[in-house]
């Protein structure tokens, strides 16, 4: 568990960096995109990892069943990340739309809109890390099963 709190402070120093640079700077770039299209992306970030998951998955049981062994704990990891992945929808979801609601704009500071920036930067940022972590562990099947093909004589 504590690799997954360093992850998620990781994560959310960068978010709350990536803000202050972008107020520094006076740019609205980032913000602006993600507030149009942060559900989209991670709505499409999760089906690639969903249909990656699914290729790691399936060589997995191939290993388990050549091997006799079993993964049930990457089998976890596995779930854990696409639970994560929804509850990154869920919150920005509710994040844009408080944002945006008409009915609380007047009570909605500044600093409030700092932090909600700083929150959709996170969910962006931490789906891009899950993403990652997906595409690392398929290359690694792929490379173990390329030196498997390798050392057996043909």
């Amino acid at each position: 568990m504590k690799p997954d709190i360093k992850k998620i402070f990781c994560v959310f120093v960068l978010a709350i960096a990536i803000k202050s640079i972008c107020v520094f700077i006076e740019s609205d770039y980032i913000v602006d995109f993600l507030g149009n299209k942060i559900v989209e992306i991670l709505i499409t970030l999760m089906a690639i990892n969903t249909a990656t998951n699914s290729f790691i998955v399936s060589k997995l049981q191939d290993i388990g069943n050549q091997y006799k062994t079993s993964f049930k704990t990457t089998y976890l990891e596995i779930k854990k990340s696409i639970f994560e992945q929804i509850i990154l929808i869920i919150i920005s979801i509710v994040v844009l739309t408080i944002e945006q609601s008409k009915t609380l704009h007047p009570y909605i500071t500044g600093k409030l809109l700092y932090i909600f920036d700083v929150i959709l930067i996170f969910n962006f940022t931490f789906a891009l890390e899950i993403l990652r972590d997906t595409g690392m562990a398929m290359f690694d099947i792929l490379i173990e099963l390329d030196n498997d093909t390798a050392d057996k004589p043909e």
